[in-house]
């Protein structure tokens, strides 16, 4: 499915706090805002806050029931982060946590810029603002594989489970010219059980996000600088399947038999390279497994036949697996 546009570039004129573009979108761009880079970031209430650098703070974004309420051309109501006790920053920042429990963040420029040691003149910038719905695009969120047959995979993707997406940023906002700025958490709200794969299958697991655009703009020492910035906001469901031509190596291996199974909890799966493509930007997907979200492989070996469980990263049943994997 192709993304869609549904606000004109029109709205580049509405003003928004700033975020650097890639390297890719020019050097005289990048020379011009090197000392205003600003990265999307995961972060959990109670647990330690990123370090911010100096001329930067932290923003937090407001929770997906509050994001997909919004109308084109509407202010997003980010909330400045002020670091205080584990109890104070729960309190505070809780109510825009998504349904995995995690905030949103963003590292920003302050608007004063550093030159030698000495301030340099303000670098000004203003609220995002929601440009409008990219629309449906799906994404892998899992993957598995099996060599043999007789084999059964199943994947759950639970309440409450989060996908790490990539964030895609662009002076443009037109197709083929994002790049990657930092990474964002996508939770799901319900519950979707994919249709087991038979046999000898190697499979991505996709289901289909809610993708939104934002834009900024900057004057003063950055100069007039546009970002755009497309991001997820929403899990919608749905299911899609994709069938690479083959498995990934997975040496770490365990003898299994006849209706034996395995099931990938409690862990973070493999980073998905081009795990989605949304208005040519080929972004990166991680998903962790846990007990509402797992891959599980079922054996249901013929007599006689021979078969293992194996694991990319490390063994079936270690911390971190990786990729599982059933082969002979």
């Amino acid at each position: 499915m192709r993304s869609r546009r549904v606000v004109a570039l029109a709205l580049a004129s509405l003003a928004a706090t700033l975020m650097i573009v890639p390297a890719s979108a020019g050097a005289s761009s990048v020379s011009a805002a090197a000392a205003h880079r600003a990265r999307s970031i995961e972060w959990r209430p109670g647990s330690r806050l990123p370090k911010v650098p100096k001329d930067f703070w932290l923003v937090a974004w407001p929770s997906p029931q509050v994001l997909k309420k919004l109308k084109a051309g509407q202010t997003v109501p980010v909330v400045h982060v002020k670091p205080g006790t584990k109890a104070a920053e729960i309190r505070r920042y809780k109510h825009l946590e998504n349904r995995a429990g995690i905030v949103n963040l963003e590292l920003e420029p302050t608007g004063q810029s550093s030159a030698n040691g000495a301030k340099a003149a303000p670098c000004h910038a203003s609220p995002w603002v929601f440009e409008g719905a990219i629309g449906k695009e799906a994404a892998t969120v899992a993957q598995s594989y099996s060599t043999i047959p007789n084999v059964t995979q199943y994947f759950t993707y639970g309440t409450g489970q989060s996908s790490t997406v990539e964030v895609g940023i662009s002076v443009s906002g037109e197709d083929g010219t994002f790049g990657e700025s930092g990474t964002m958490s996508v939770a799901t709200d319900n519950s979707w059980g994919f249709t087991p794969q038979q046999n000898r299958s190697f499979n991505h697991w996709q289901t289909y996000f809610e993708w939104g655009l934002y834009y900024s703009h900057t004057t003063g020492l950055c100069g007039n600088i546009q970002s755009y910035v497309e991001q997820p906001y929403q899990v919608d469901g749905g299911s899609n399947y994709v069938h690479p031509s083959g498995a990934p190596k997975a040496v770490f291996c365990v003898p299994a038999h006849r209706k034996d199974s395995v099931s990938g909890r409690n862990t973070a799966a493999a980073t998905i390279k081009a795990g989605f493509d949304v208005l040519g930007f080929e972004g990166s997907v991680q998903t962790g497994y846990t007990k509402t979200g797992e891959i599980t492989i079922r054996f249901h070996l013929a007599r006689g036949q021979k078969a293992q469980a194996c694991g990319t990263v490390n063994y079936p049943l270690s911390p971190d697996p990786g990729v599982l994997v059933a082969s002979k």
